[in-house]
C-alpha cells in the first residue's frame, strides 16, 4: 500500500461486473489507485482509475501488477460458447498466467471470480453451503471451465501459502448499463431490445440444463459473519436489466457500448 492508499488491480475492469467493481472502489477512501485492465481500448472513465489494454491469456502482466496491493480477476470470455478452443484459452490459460504472475509479483492478495456454476448440479431447491463440490456441469464449457479453474487454484493455493486467495461464487449478475451486453450474449444481434420478452430469450442447450441444475444456495454464513442483507431483490435486479433493454442502455465501455451487435462482439473478442 501507498501512502494515498491501496493499489488495485481489475482484470475484465470494463465488463458488466468490471464496471460495478471499479466504480466501488474509486468510491472507498481505503483505495488510493485502480489499475483496469481490459483487452480493448476504453473510452469510460472511473474515478481513481488508469486503464491498461492487455490479453490476460497472451501478454505480459509483470509490469501492470508490480506494485499492486490486490488483484481481483474478473476477466471471462462468455463467447463463442460454439468454440470451446477459444473460451478456454481466454479463461483457463488467462487465469492460470494471472495467478502465477500474482504470485510472481508478491501480490499479497488475489480475489478470484468464479461462479455458481462452478457447483455440482443439485436436482432439488435444497439450500447447499459453500462447502458443496465444485465439479460443474459436464454439459456447458462454462461451467467446465469454472470448475477447472477450481481445482487449479486448489492446489495455487496450498503451494504458495504466502498470497492470500479468495474465492466469489456469485449468481447471475444484472445492472441496468450492462443490458445491451447481457442481451448480445444470449439473444443474438437480430432482436430488437423493445421486443425481447423474458420466455423468448434463447440459451444453448447445455447451458440451458446447467442452469436448471445450480443449486440454492444457503446465504447464513453470509449474514452472520459479514453482516450482510440483500439491498436488492431478484425482482429488482430483473426488472432494472429489462428495463435496460428496452431503453437500450449501456456504458461506453467497448463491451457494454450498446450501438454494437453480437456479430461486433465475437469479431473482436
Amino acid at each position: 500500500m501507498t501512502g494515498s492508499g491501496k493499489r488495485i488491480v481489475v482484470t475484465g475492469a470494463t465488463g458488466n461486473v468490471g464496471t460495478a467493481v471499479v466504480r466501488a472502489l474509486g468510491s472507498d477512501p481505503e483505495v488510493g489507485s485502480i489499475v483496469g485492465v481490459a483487452r480493448r481500448p476504453s473510452q469510460w472513465g472511473s474515478p481513481k482509475t488508469e486503464f491498461v489494454t492487455a490479453d490476460v491469456a497472451r501478454d505480459d502482466l509483470r509490469a501492470v501488477f508490480d506494485g499492486a496491493d490486490v488483484v481481483i480477476h474478473l476477466a471471462w470470455l462468455f463467447q463463442p460458447t460454439h468454440r470451446p478452443e477459444v473460451t478456454w484459452r481466454s479463461n483457463v490459460v488467462g487465469s492460470i498466467r494471472v495467478f502465477e504472475t500474482a504470485q510472481a509479483m508478491r501480490v499479497p492478495a488475489l480475489v478470484y471470480a468464479s461462479s455458481i456454476g462452478a457447483y455440482s448440479p443439485r436436482d432439488d431447491d435444497h439450500p447447499i453451503t459453500e462447502d458443496w463440490p465444485t465439479h460443474g456441469s459436464p454439459k456447458s464449457a462454462y461451467t467446465r471451465e469454472k470448475a477447472y479453474v477450481e481445482r487449479v487454484l486448489d492446489a495455487f493455493d496450498r503451494s504458495h501459502p504466502r498470497l492470500r486467495v479468495v474465492r466469489l461464487r456469485p449468481g447471475f449478475l444484472f445492472q441496468r448499463a450492462a443490458a445491451s451486453e447481457q442481451r448480445r450474449l444470449f439473444d443474438g444481434p437480430f432482436v430488437p431490445g423493445k421486443l425481447v420478452r423474458p420466455s423468448l430469450i434463447p440459451a444453448t442447450p447445455g447451458l440451458f440444463d446447467a442452469v436448471l441444475h445450480l443449486p440454492v444456495m444457503d446465504c447464513t454464513r453470509a449474514r452472520e459473519e459479514l453482516g450482510w442483507t440483500p439491498r436488492y431483490s431478484s425482482e429488482d435486479a430483473i426488472e432494472a436489466f429489462l428495463k435496460g433493454l428496452r431503453e437500450n442502455e449501456g456504458l461506453p465501455a467497448e463491451p457494454l457500448r450498446s450501438d454494437v451487435g453480437r456479430v461486433h462482439e465475437l469479431a473482436t473478442g
